[in-house]
């Protein structure tokens, strides 16, 4: 195995700890920045267990992000009794009593998947670098709704919060909570952004403690580029804005329940 093909290797099976140790960074990012994706063709699961051998303690890192994941990539890895291996892929399952192989073979899958996204000619980077800038206009866009349509109920306050980074799920997750007092009960409105690398979806939900609030559906189709983005987000607001504007009543009559 050349050098400069084994120091790719060891940069991208260290893919979990750099996450943990860089937090606003995706996967895909560290697999790019390991440079093995120009050994792409050359990389296979021996040589990834060649290199492994030097690492023992990286295969935990690996099983780790495995359970973490937050969303079903249909890839995967398990260990059963006596030290038995099962490696999932897309349309392959294969069973192991040697880890070190299991785990070769389960990252190989892993940086396989990283690099058909990676290089993916609508390429994920558009999405992950708009991110705080559709999060700063749902931020505006709830303050605007929350002086229209919340102002005018008694009692009623509201809060926004949420997060916006780069991570590999949940990139977006923007909350309006509306309440009259901390023991009483609370109406949370949500708008995410779910899985950047794969379905693309932005999802919505109005979360209310009485069934008697009739709920808009808020979950819209998969997007597929800046512009879609950019209307379903619209139509998602306006939802939300309808709901609020029409709910008043019912509104005010929950929140002012206690728990």
């Amino acid at each position: 195995m050349k050098d400069e093909v084994r120091s790719a290797i060891e940069k991208a099976i260290h893919i979990p700890s750099d996450l943990k140790r860089h937090g606003q960074v995706s996967n895909i990012d560290l697999y790019r920045d390991s440079g093995i994706a120009k050994f792409h063709d050359q990389i296979t699961a021996n040589s990834i267990q060649e290199v492994l051998r030097h690492y023992p303690s990286i295969t935990n890192e690996w099983q780790q992000m495995c359970w973490d994941k937050r969303c079903d990539s249909r890839i995967a890895i398990e260990e059963y009794i006596f030290c038995l291996y099962c490696v999932s892929a897309p349309k392959k399952i294969r069973f192991y009593f040697n880890r070190d192989k299991a785990f070769a073979n389960y990252i190989f899958h892993e940086l396989n998947s990283f690099h058909k996204i990676s290089t993916k000619q609508n390429s994920i980077d558009w999405k992950i670098n708009s991110l705080k800038t559709f999060g700063k206009s749902i931020v505006q866009k709830f303050e605007s709704i929350a002086h229209e349509q919340i102002s005018d109920i008694q009692g009623v306050q509201y809060e926004i919060f949420g997060s916006c980074d780069k991570r590999y799920t949940y990139p977006l997750d923007i909350h309006l909570k509306l309440y009259k007092s901390n023991l009483g009960q609370k109406i949370n409105i949500s708008v995410s952004i779910l899985n950047v690398c794969k379905q693309n979806s932005l999802f919505a939900y109005i979360h209310t403690p009485e069934r008697e609030i009739k709920l808009p559906n808020l979950q819209l189709p998969p997007f597929k580029d800046i512009n879609a983005l950019q209307n379903e987000l619209q139509k998602c607001l306006e939802i939300i804005d309808d709901f609020l504007e029409n709910n008043q009543a019912i509104i005010y009559n929950v929140l002012s329940k206690a728990k």
